[in-house]
């Protein structure tokens, strides 16, 4: 029989302190960034998913919540919010790829670099 199988390893930034011997809740949304197969000895395989946190809440035991930041560079940002957006049909619903609208976008942003830049 196959197996599967989830590898776990993480960090997350917290905006308070938390105590020992307290019990919080963790949600956490994952995004798949790896997968490896290996053979097993009876010829079945091995599978394995690396995950890496997206968003992670905090939740002490009055559900009050713990902030941490987000720990995606400002481009998977950017993508999720245009990823988004596209998918509620609120831009460039013309491109029927959101590759196709993305690097759209993108060739709009390198047009207008300098005006940008200059902005900041």
């Amino acid at each position: 029989m196959d197996s599967y199988a989830l590898k776990v390893t993480w960090k997350v930034e917290l905006s308070q302190e938390l105590k020992i011997d307290t019990n919080y809740r963790i949600a956490i949304e994952w995004s798949i960034v790896n997968e490896s197969t290996s053979p097993n000895h009876d010829g079945t395989l091995s599978k394995t998913y690396s995950l890496r946190p997206i968003h992670v809440l905090v939740h002490d035991k009055l559900w009050d919540t713990i902030k941490a930041k987000d720990i995606r560079k400002n481009s998977e940002k950017l993508r999720s919010k245009l990823k988004f957006d596209w998918d509620k049909g609120i831009w460039w619903t013309k491109y029927k790829e959101f590759d196709d609208a993305y690097d759209a976008f993108f060739r709009k942003v390198y047009e207008q670099y300098d005006y940008l830049v200059s902005t900041i």
